[in-house]
């Protein structure tokens, strides 16, 4: 099994899940790395992260090194990466890590979604359209508003492909104080992007530009969420 190194943390990897980018990316220590920067910036030892999209774990790792395992929620839609994730925590020596296996949908109500999985792990996504040769897989699935209820954070990652466009539309937790999301520019155009900003800013949440560069932006909470029209406070 291929094995990597970032920084201090070690990476194994199944040979069928490799890319020739994904190689590339993890060969030269580029992989994650601005969400690591982030989290090493941001992230303090108090903290309860909540992961979506752990990947093969190094984000995961990364947070559970500041904060300890168990205050880590890690959630990863693609089923193959289970065993890699697992095995990835044991090699960094990280224990009590919450791994779930389900897809975050924006919407509630659904308890099955479907998820499309292309070669390599990169780029799992619950929109078949922009991978239409990719793998079905039919997996559990609870909405995004649900899931920051049931597992209590002051951390949010978030690398989900896509679905992140429809996130956010509703308050989150009052414990929530930073948000880690990368975005995917390819897949939604300027006015998306322009309207998950304003979302976070309603809701309280300021853009951090020295811990955000290109698609990964960091958001920390700046004030109470805007008053709905027609909300006295």
């Amino acid at each position: 099994m291929p094995r990597f190194t970032i920084s201090d943390i070690i990476l194994d990897i199944s040979e069928h899940l490799l890319t020739p980018d994904i190689r590339r990316a993890l060969s030269k220590g580029h992989y994650e790395g601005q969400e690591a920067r982030s989290i090493k910036t941001n992230v303090k030892p108090d903290d309860k992260v909540l992961e979506i999209g752990a990947g093969i774990g190094f984000t995961t790792v990364t947070a559970a090194k500041i904060v300890g395992g168990k205050n880590v929620v890690a959630i990863e839609a693609n089923p193959d990466l289970q065993p890699e994730i697992l095995n990835n925590l044991a090699l960094n020596e990280v224990g009590g890590v919450t791994l779930l296996n389900q897809i975050i949908l924006p919407e509630a109500g659904k308890t099955e979604a479907c998820l499309y999985v292309p070669d390599g792990f990169w780029g799992a996504t619950i929109d078949g359209m922009k991978i239409p040769i990719a793998r079905e897989i039919v997996m559990p699935a609870i909405g995004f508003d649900e899931l920051l209820s049931r597992y209590p954070a002051t951390v949010l990652i978030c690398d989900v492909e896509g679905a992140e466009a429809d996130f956010f539309c509703n308050p989150v937790p009052e414990a929530l104080r930073l948000i880690l999301l990368e975005l995917h520019p390819r897949r939604y155009p300027l006015k998306v992007i322009k309207s998950i900003f304003d979302r976070l800013s309603v809701l309280g949440f300021g853009y951090v530009p020295f811990s955000s560069k290109g698609p990964v932006i960091c958001f920390k909470r700046v004030g109470k969420p805007a008053p709905a029209p027609g909300e006295k406070r």
